[in-house]
């Protein structure tokens, strides 16, 4: 293997993923390559793996992505915790459909309108605060958006403070499937009516103006979480008809019959739940397809009523 890196652990991390035979081995014959948590720098040198489809610089130290643009065969590209601050470099990647850039650096998410073919992004907690350019993404089907400051996590004396984003553009998102938001400030979760294919809906730590009085018609949403969420009336549940599984840890919730109405339920979590009604609970044993139900660290397996 001749071929320079800039990056002395990026050969290394070359060298330990072809076979022993190296010299029999040219580099275009790798497909996949984990490099994380190496101390990577730079990357200068990896337009020689023109064939890589999968690779891995997680919890690398990287200040630039431009030395991907010739690796156009990529389908799987992992950039968690680096200190990434722009995408510039991705934009060309026309296979690409798997990007994870949780707890990186970035800011500007522009160069991902360059990327026809993404299906998957994940952008928890990282500093991006405009999001138009998500509005392109017609093939995306999950994305995870979350608060930077929950990586702090909560201390006795505070919890990170919501934040709030125009979350307008994934209004265009028409095939999401899967959406994960963390830690924002919402006016309120109706502003989400548009993304009629949901199938799971995660609102952790979210905060609603409405106090989640207002929830939006997805007649496909099966898995909805809202842990540590203020849940004033859980009647608005029942307007969606295949709920199976729903998260409650952490709540604080002031009743929680309502539930009954949720024909198609499941399994429910209610772990370190501050709930007014502890009644309700046992209401909610009776609901006539509820499976499991798990109360702080107790799963409780109910008998089969389908």
């Amino acid at each position: 293997m001749n071929h320079p890196f800039a990056d002395p652990r990026l050969e290394l991390a070359v060298r330990a993923a072809l076979p022993q035979d190296v010299l029999a081995q040219p580099l275009r014959s790798l497909t996949r390559l984990d490099a994380a948590a190496l101390g990577i720098r730079r990357l200068l040198g990896i337009e020689a793996l023109s064939e890589l489809r999968w690779l891995d610089l997680s919890r690398n130290p990287l200040s630039s992505l431009v030395d991907l643009r010739a690796n156009t065969k990529l389908i799987r590209l992992l950039l968690r915790q680096t200190g990434i601050a722009s995408l510039a470099g991705l934009e060309g990647l026309p296979e690409l459909e798997d990007l994870d850039l949780s707890g990186a650096q970035v800011i500007d998410i522009q160069a991902i309108e360059g990327l026809p073919s993404l299906r998957s992004l994940d952008l928890g907690l990282c500093l991006v605060k405009r999001l138009s350019a998500l509005a392109t993404l017609a093939r995306l089907e999950s994305l995870t958006l979350g608060n930077p400051t929950l990586a702090l996590g909560r201390s006795f004396f505070a919890r990170p403070q919501p934040i709030e984003l125009d979350l307008s553009p994934l209004r265009a998102l028409g095939r999401l499937r899967q959406l994960r938001l963390y830690g924002l400030s919402m006016r309120s979760a109706a502003s989400l009516d548009a993304l009629l294919g949901l199938e799971e809906l995660v609102l952790d730590r979210c905060t609603f103006e409405d106090r989640l009085r207002e929830f939006p018609l997805l007649a496909r949403l099966e898995v909805l979480s809202l842990s540590d969420c203020d849940v004033s009336a859980l009647r608005v549940l029942t307007r969606l008809p295949r709920l199976r599984v729903l998260c409650l840890d952490e709540a604080e919730i002031s009743d929680l019959s309502p539930l009954l109405g949720c024909e198609a339920l499941e399994s429910v979590s209610l772990r370190d739940v501050k709930l007014n009604k502890r009644g309700s609970i046992d209401q909610l044993r009776r609901h006539p397809r509820l499976a499991q139900l798990r109360l702080d660290n107790q799963l409780v397996e109910l008998r089969d009523r389908k």
